[in-house]
């Protein structure tokens, strides 16, 4: 299907609470017009409700609902069902206003721009044209007594509230939900999975603000990558990273420490804890990725620095004396 004309997730998952609800205020409602003793011609609004929401949800389910579909069903629900509720149900003496508030939360959430406001419109123009036609022709209007009316109100405007809950909760939820995601999307590397040069220059700001004790900084760069890119293409050069990416963070625990892709083939790692435990976690590292890598390329391997925070008043200082150091040791490995 068409990616524009497809529901979000947001949208999908509220348009399905909302359906649900729809179905639950129908058979609500039919039950409530039986207790209270309202003609059965009262609760045919409510049958037409549920059916449209079983719709719904059928075609949500086959992947058959789209924004414009959406609008279909919402525009059918304004100027067919609301009208037919407020004439049948003692027009504005019902609960024709708690609806109509209803709605405009409902719009408001599930669509956007013109649809949105196209809808509003309608709503608004609808409401007018009933209470018009209300005020000059009341013969049209189903009037019941007003103990049916005073029951009906007392059951349906606190369901109506529940439900307003109902639909904002639901929304608030997926809203968290979808915030959580774009952070972990804006802090992470797509490829690997490793914290990202943003999210890595936050926390060693933070170290260096809170010049904070037994703080380690590592730097590791992939020696001869070109060549693995080169020789075997970027397909081969991406698996290899993100295998380096999966041996860093099965020895460090990305809730403990930050472990980031710093560039292309360069990692950083800002460890929490002494440099020996950080040294003797990198020599494993840099065993088993020389093991897989020197199949691709004998001479591949990983070359890191590491240094210690306390060191050092500013975070430019600290990378300099990080990266001379890596620069040092990939001249004294080099292999040619």
């Amino acid at each position: 299907m068409n990616q524009k004309n497809n529901l979000n997730l947001l949208q999908e998952h509220l348009f399905k609470t909302i359906a649900k609800l729809g179905m639950l205020v129908s058979v609500f409602s039919v039950i409530s017009n039986m207790l209270t003793k309202f003609p059965f011609q009262a609760n045919i609004k409510w049958f037409i409700l549920f059916l449209l929401c079983v719709l719904a949800l059928w075609l949500l389910r086959h992947d058959r609902m789209s924004n414009n579909v959406m609008m279909l069903i919402f525009v059918l629900i304004i100027s067919v069902f609301l009208p037919f509720a407020f004439f049948d149900s003692g027009g504005s003496s019902n609960n024709a206003l708690g609806y109509t508030f209803l709605l405009v939360i409902v719009i408001s959430y599930l669509f956007t721009g013109k649809q949105r406001l196209s809808l509003v419109l309608l709503l608004i123009l609808v409401f007018i044209i009933m209470h018009v036609v209300e005020y000059y022709h009341p013969e049209i209007v189903v009037y019941y007594p007003p103990f049916n009316q005073f029951i009906d109100r007392l059951v349906q405007i606190p369901f109506l509230l529940f439900m307003s809950f109902l639909i904002i909760k639901q929304f608030w939820r997926d809203y968290e939900i979808v915030n959580e995601n774009l952070n972990v999307l804006v802090d992470k590397d797509h490829l690997t999975g490793l914290y990202n040069r943003r999210r890595f220059n936050q926390e060693i700001d933070e170290v260096i603000k809170n010049s904070t004790k037994n703080v380690q900084l590592a730097l590791i760069d992939m020696d001869y990558f070109k060549n693995i890119n080169d020789t075997h293409g970027h397909m081969v050069g991406d698996e290899v990273l993100k295998k380096l990416a999966n041996l860093l963070m099965r020895y460090f625990d990305q809730d403990q420490h930050i472990v980031a892709r710093w560039g292309g083939d360069e990692f950083a790692i800002i460890y929490y804890g002494s440099q020996k435990e950080l040294l003797d976690k990198l020599d494993k590292v840099l065993n088993e990725y020389s093991d897989y890598v020197k199949s691709y390329d004998i001479k591949a391997k990983i070359t890191s620095s590491v240094i210690a925070f306390d060191q050092y008043d500013s975070v430019k200082d600290a990378l300099i004396e990080a990266d001379k150091l890596l620069y040092q040791e990939k001249e004294n490995n080099r292999v040619w």
